[in-house]
């Protein structure tokens, strides 16, 4: 299998669900990604503190953009469809090119939760993913407590492939945590894309 990466990367542009649109990240949405990662609530489930500073922010997106630069992953902020607000964000990163796989993550600021949107923003990205990028399998970590991005990715077909116990010392917790690995494969996408 041979993928012009080049061309692949060339696809990164807006993607549309029925309440949100998804746009490349820029940098002039650090003020909307510090809200995002600057949220407790939000960065207990990834594993990390809250942003502390616009700066650090602007460190973030700046990452995003380089891993975009290096045809590593692409990043998006889901953005309201009625107001155009950045409320969330979705990746597909991490490419690892010799396997065709990636990871897929998402965030929502608290006030969207429980309100479906992330049922409607993941299998775009995934489709995007199979699709454009041409990948064979998509694959998510998560902290095995956070039972609602479990639900959400064994709705639209992820399997745990692993379970790796006490591997991730959560820097807010002070302890050490276990990890699920759940994956996707394209052959097992078809009934949802």
């Amino acid at each position: 299998m041979d993928v012009n990466w080049e061309s692949v990367f060339a696809k990164y542009k807006q993607l549309e669900t029925e309440r949100c649109f998804l746009r490349p990240v820029t940098l002039d949405d650090v003020p909307a990604i510090f809200r995002l990662m600057g949220d407790p609530a939000v960065t207990q489930n990834l594993g990390r503190h809250p942003l502390p500073t616009l700066a650090d922010a602007e460190q973030t997106v700046q990452r995003y953009l380089t891993q975009y630069e290096e045809k590593r992953g692409m990043i998006w902020v889901i953005c309201d469809r009625d107001t155009g607000a950045v409320i969330g964000n979705c990746l597909i990163f991490n490419l690892i090119k010799a396997h065709y796989r990636a990871e897929v993550g998402y965030a929502l600021i608290p006030e969207w939760w429980g309100k479906g949107i992330m049922s409607e923003v993941l299998p775009t990205a995934i489709t995007f993913a199979f699709k454009q990028m041409q990948l064979h399998s998509v694959f998510a970590q998560i902290d095995p407590e956070n039972t609602g991005s479990r639900k959400l990715l064994e709705k639209f077909g992820f399997v745990q492939e692993a379970y790796f116990r006490e591997d991730f010392f959560h820097p807010v917790h002070q302890k050490f945590t276990d990890t699920a690995i759940l994956s996707l494969l394209k052959s097992r996408w078809h009934t949802h894309g």
